[in-house]
């Protein structure tokens, strides 16, 4: 067992601010691409990228693994136990308020026919388990109001995790933690290519991307903080690092990319076991590069940082907005419609950041007296 001494003081990570940006620009690109056919998308090097988009969510659930774990530790190490009530609390001031702003949104302003659905109970059903969360674990409801938000339900669960077990979790090992959510992730997710093997693709994904079958991409994440906390030397920046990292995630992407199969992600139980762990590992070297990035707080890479901290809102918002859009102006396609998604998404997620999230943020903030000084993490 590890030590429980005390974490360093709170700090505020620069680099994972850009690679959440990253990640939401990849997730909009990717659902441009596959709502409007894009003939002409590009689909060598980077295109790669905008083809595998969706790759940006699994780069969130690694991002989402550090920072959480890293939050909830220091809130163990603040106020032991009693760290659930302003965890819970800020878990809720971050993520609810935009996410029932945007599904309202969708229900009365950009899809209506919801109104209209028969029986009423199928409406409720649809409503209410968007209200608890827990509408990603059901096909008919994963993701119904707007597409992007299962994630969101999936984050929320994973919260829950990490409130009950964040205790226990800061006594383990990186290595030995990092272990048993590989082998728990790939055992769960054998288990689902086999029963759903004469299933249609989308089930199987369904069921392949909750909790315990991403449980490796979160624990990946919640490893490096807890290394982090012992060993902070080894995920200080420095241009050695950055660049061991990001080589590692550029190698691991392009072997993912090799040994992807034309049959698709969804098609081939092997690669449902075998070939997340690569694009894991892949996703988590980038997260290791985002934090040993040297210049991540430099002034030039400023509008970079605006950009992550505007990330979940771009996430919530890009689909609503693509939907107006292709069904007010059908002929905007291709690069003008990516470029008007773009900004439409940012526009109102700068608004709603500086509106309502950031105020609900700092109002159920913890206490300052019982939150160790530094910047907060806006994740």
């Amino acid at each position: 067992m590890q030590p429980t001494a005390p974490a360093p003081r709170a700090r505020h990570f620069d680099g994972i601010d850009i690679l959440r940006g990253v990640a939401a620009l990849l997730v909009l690109a990717y659902h441009v691409k596959e709502i409007v056919p894009w003939a002409g998308s590009p689909r060598e090097g980077l295109g790669w990228f905008i083809q595998e988009g969706w790759l940006g969510v699994d780069i969130f659930l690694g991002i989402s693994g550090f920072v959480i774990a890293w939050t909830a530790f220091a809130g163990v190490d603040a106020e032991g136990t009693d760290f659930r009530r302003n965890f819970i609390r800020h878990r809720l001031a971050r993520i609810v308020p935009l996410y029932l702003l945007t599904c309202l949104v969708v229900i009365f302003l950009i899809d209506a026919r919801w109104l209209l659905v028969q029986p009423v109970d199928k409406l409720w059903a649809h409503l209410v388990s968007h209200a608890l969360f827990i509408h990603n674990l059901f096909p008919g409801t994963h993701g119904s109001i707007n597409g992007p938000s299962w994630s969101i339900g999936l984050e929320m669960q994973f919260y829950a995790v990490m409130c009950l077990l964040a205790p226990r979790l800061l006594k383990m090992r990186p290595a030995a933690l990092v272990l048993t959510c590989v082998l728990v992730a790939a055992a769960w997710r054998t288990g689902v290519a086999i029963a759903t093997e004469d299933m249609n693709g989308i089930v199987r994904f369904i069921y392949a991307t909750q909790l315990p079958g991403v449980i490796d991409q979160f624990g990946l994440g919640i490893g490096l903080a807890l290394l982090l906390r012992t060993r902070p030397g080894l995920l200080a920046p420095g241009w050695g690092r950055f660049a061991l990292a990001a080589g590692a995630a550029a190698a691991l992407f392009a072997l993912a990319a090799t040994l992807q199969m034309p049959t698709g992600y969804l098609n081939s139980p092997a690669q449902i076991v075998w070939w997340r762990p690569i694009l894991s590992l892949a996703c988590t070297s980038l997260l290791i590069a985002a934090l040993t990035l040297p210049i991540a707080s430099a002034a030039v890479l400023r509008p970079l940082r605006y950009l992550g901290e505007l990330s979940y809102g771009i996430y919530l918002w890009h689909m609503p907005v693509l939907l107006a859009l292709t069904r007010s102006i059908p002929e905007l396609q291709a690069e003008r419609l990516l470029l008007a998604v773009l900004l439409g998404a940012t526009a109102l997620a700068a608004a709603t950041w500086h509106l309502l999230e950031k105020p609900c943020i700092q109002k159920y903030r913890r206490p300052q007296s019982q939150a160790a000084p530094g910047k907060p993490q806006p994740d």
